[in-house]
């Protein structure tokens, strides 16, 4: 997904940055990028920016409940 398509469907204003994740989920900036790299959590890159959906973050959290 471009950026252009994201911020034509208002989904930017859904956006959370790598802070507000690691926030979120109470991990640290390694696990995220862990995650990252397997897939696990699915972001968005624009140029050096990383984005997540916040509806992504609430799957995830959904699917990982203990």
């Amino acid at each position: 997904m471009t950026y252009s398509e994201i911020m034509k469907n208002n989904e930017a204003l859904e956006m959370l940055t790598i802070n507000e994740v690691i926030k979120i989920l109470k991990i640290s900036r390694s696990t995220l990028y862990r995650y990252m790299e397997r897939g696990t959590i699915k972001h968005y890159k624009f140029g050096k920016s990383v984005r997540f959906k916040k509806s992504d973050i609430k799957r995830f959290i959904e699917e990982h409940k203990a």
